[in-house]
C-alpha cells in the first residue's frame, strides 16, 4: 500500500508540474506577443488608411464598369426595376 501511495504522489506531482509549466508557457507567449512592439510595427508596415483607400478605389473601378447582361451587381436596390426589361416575354398574343 505504501508503494501505491508513493507512486500516486509521484504521478500527481508530475501532472501538476506539467500543467503548471504549460500554463506558464502560455502566459509567456501571450505576454511576449502583447509587449513586442517592434514586431507589431514590422507586420503593420503598410498604412491602414492606404489599404482602405485601395479597397475603395477597386470598388469604384468595379462599379464604374457597365454590367454585362449575365452579370448581377453585388448590391440590392429596392427601387431598381431594370431586371424587368430583361425578362423574356412568354405570352405573345
Amino acid at each position: 500500500m505504501a508503494a501505491f501511495n508513493k507512486l500516486a504522489n509521484f504521478v500527481q506531482k508530475g501532472a501538476v508540474t506539467g500543467l503548471f509549466s504549460v500554463f506558464a508557457w502560455q502566459l509567456y507567449q501571450i505576454g511576449f506577443q502583447c509587449t513586442d512592439y517592434s514586431k507589431n510595427k514590422r507586420l503593420a508596415s503598410k498604412n491602414q488608411h492606404t489599404e482602405i483607400m485601395e479597397v475603395i478605389a477597386k470598388k469604384v473601378e468595379e462599379e464604374s464598369q457597365p454590367h454585362a447582361v449575365g452579370a448581377i451587381p453585388d448590391r440590392y436596390e429596392a427601387d431598381d426595376d431594370s431586371y424587368l426589361k430583361r425578362v423574356p416575354k412568354l405570352n405573345h398574343r
